[in-house]
Order: structure tokens, then C-alpha cells, then sequence
């Protein structure tokens, strides 16, 4: 049996403990930050927003940079601030992964006392064999937190949330610092999760197959998109590509030529700039399969046997680099291929 095989076997989250029907619910909800740019004024990040999670769904968080996927995130946790209301519901357990969660572990604890003090009674007796599943073993369970990387700290962050029962995982860009493997064991883990799950990535691979209910953030709002994500990215394309060429098309006649000229003169600077979004947008799609590339070829490296201790140190500073490239290139898309959408609804309306 391959050593992956073994790990998926191995990590599995406990049963859920039964929670009621409705494991989460947001009314109403509000939240505004200062302007950095303009002081005097503020940023609205959600108006009214409104969303109900209920038993057993697997959701993911998706949208443009900086329309509040980790604000939504931290509100649900209670570390921001809002206006109006959300609710858990009776007998929620929530495991949560903050994208920093590596760096609030105790600096001076080691990897074994972390997970045993993480455990519940029932799942000491799992802690070690957990840990081996990480790839935490012999002496490494010795070794204090403070000198871990930040994939090894990620992966005992994780291994964490697997040995306690839960029934509402919350987890906020959990790949960022993962090997390949180490994704493909966690996908595997939370497709089989018989609880609820609110996921945050930008990581397409990772979101494909694994989800039964997308909430795309947009227009300070929540709004429920029951597809998987590949099939957002084709709807976005769809709606990007209807309108592009028809630039040439007779426009209406007008009586007042001066009102048709300014018409046309708008007409003409939205099809420009819906070009130069749509390179864009290609530009960045070619980016992201470079990247994602190069980030499976540096994993496959730094897993080989035998390999020195500096080159699979270096080997993981650069999957650091190029995880952070991949995860501003995603951002960027999503900024460019929202921006396009909105421009084609103009078109449409």
C-alpha cells in the first residue's frame, strides 16, 4: 500500500457530535472599515447580507479580493465587529483555521504536547498515530513549535482539528502552506466529513469536487451559487465572451446627435476596456497553470528520498513563494473576471 494511501486511511475526522438543523445563521448583517486611502470616509464590506448553513452542507467562500471572505469568517468567530445578528445553532462545536493559526500555537510547546493538549480524552490514543499521518515521526514529535516551518506548523495545526470531535469546520485558506500529498489526504478527510464545513481557498484544485454549495461575495452581498467551482469559472467566461465584438453593431439612432456621439463614445470606451480585462484575464489564466505547475514539480522535489537537508529546506522557502504568487495571481483574476462580468450586465442592461 502506498504511504498515501496510508495517510488517507489514517486521517479521518471524528464523527460529528448531532447539532440542530440550522448550524448557522447571519440577519441582517452590516460591517464598514475605515477608508485607508480616504480617512474621513469608509469602506462598506457587506449591506444586509443574509445566509442560513444548515446540517450537514459543504460550503465554500469565494470572490474578489476584498469583498470579505475572511471578514465573514472572523465575524462568524466573533473577532470582528458587525452590525445585526449571527447565530449558532443548538449544539454547534466549531473547529476553526485561521489563515495565522500557524503562528497562535504555543511557540515553546512541542509537536506531541501540542496535539495531546489539542486531543479529547477518546482520541488520545489516536495522537500518535495522527501525527505519523502528518509526517511528524520519531524524534520530530520531540521538536518545539518555534522551530517548525510553516508547512510543518500548518500540518500539526490541522492534525490538531482532527483529533477533537467537531461539527462546524471553519477554515480560512487551509492549503496555503501544504504539499501536494499533504492537500490531497486533507481533501479526502473533509469529503468524508459527515459534519458542516464553511471552506475559504484560492485554490481551484483543491475547491473541485470537494464542495456541495459555492456563496460567492459580490455587490456587499451573500449570494448562493449551488454549483462547483469550475462550473462558476465557465458561467463567469460565458458572461464575459457574450458581448465581446459586437462594438461594431449600428447603434440606435438618437434625435439629439450630440447625446448619440457621447452614447457612442461611452459605448466605445466599455468595449475597450472590456478587451484589455479579457487579455487580462487570459494573461493571468496562463500565469496560474505556470505557477501551479512549477508548485507540483517543487513538491514532487522536496518528497524524494535522500534529498540533503538544505536543498529540502530551500525546496520549501520556494512551494512559500510560489503558494504566495499563486494566491495574488488568483486574486487578481477574480478581481479582473469580476470586473468583466459587471461590464457585460451593463452591456445586457
Amino acid at each position: 500500500m502506498e504511504d498515501e494511501d496510508l495517510r488517507k486511511m489514517l486521517v479521518k475526522f471524528p464523527p460529528a457530535p448531532t447539532s440542530g438543523k440550522i448550524v448557522c445563521e447571519v440577519k441582517g448583517v452590516s460591517k464598514s472599515y475605515p477608508d485607508r486611502k480616504r480617512p474621513a470616509e469608509t469602506k462598506e464590506i457587506f449591506r444586509s447580507a443574509e445566509l442560513t448553513i444548515a446540517k450537514g452542507e459543504h460550503l465554500a467562500l469565494v470572490g474578489a479580493n476584498g469583498t470579505g471572505k475572511s471578514t465573514l469568517v472572523r465575524m462568524i468567530m466573533g473577532e470582528e465587529p458587525y452590525e445585526g445578528e449571527i447565530r449558532l445553532g443548538h449544539n454547534v462545536i466549531v473547529g476553526y483555521y485561521a489563515q495565522d493559526m500557524p503562528e497562535r500555537m504555543n511557540p515553546q510547546g512541542t509537536v506531541m504536547e501540542t496535539a495531546e493538549y489539542a486531543a479529547s480524552e477518546d482520541n488520545r490514543v489516536r495522537v500518535r498515530a495522527m501525527l505519523g499521518a502528518f509526517m511528524f515521526s520519531g524524534d520530530d514529535v520531540d521538536k518545539k513549535v518555534k522551530v517548525l516551518s510553516g508547512g510543518e506548523r500548518a500540518r500539526l495545526a490541522l492534525c490538531c482539528m482532527l483529533l477533537k470531535p467537531l461539527n462546524f469546520l471553519i477554515l480560512d485558506e487551509p492549503t496555503h502552506h501544504l504539499d501536494i500529498q499533504s492537500k490531497d489526504v486533507l481533501k479526502e478527510a473533509l469529503k468524508n466529513y459527515d459534519g458542516t464545513f464553511l471552506l475559504v481557498s484560492h485554490d481551484r484544485d483543491f475547491l473541485t469536487g470537494l464542495t456541495n454549495r459555492l456563496l460567492e461575495l459580490d455587490d456587499f452581498r451573500i449570494r448562493d451559487q449551488h454549483m462547483d467551482i469550475l462550473e462558476l469559472i465557465e458561467k463567469r467566461k460565458a458572461l464575459q465572451g457574450a458581448d465581446i465584438g459586437k462594438s461594431s453593431a449600428a447603434q440606435p439612432k438618437v434625435k439629439a446627435e450630440k447625446a448619440s456621439k457621447s452614447e457612442n463614445a461611452d459605448q466605445r470606451e466599455r468595449d475597450k476596456e472590456r478587451k484589455r480585462l479579457q487579455s487580462q484575464v487570459q494573461r493571468l489564466e496562463k500565469q496560474l497553470a505556470e505557477l501551479e505547475a512549477e508548485e507540483k514539480s517543487l513538491q514532487a522535489e522536496v518528497m524524494k528520498s535522500g534529498m540533503p537537508a538544505d536543498a529540502v529546506q530551500k525546496g520549501y522557502a520556494r512551494m512559500g513563494e510560489v503558494a504566495e504568487r499563486i494566491a495574488s495571481t488568483m486574486k487578481e483574476w477574480e478581481d479582473a473576471s469580476l470586473r468583466l462580468e459587471e461590464l457585460g450586465e451593463e452591456k445586457l442592461a
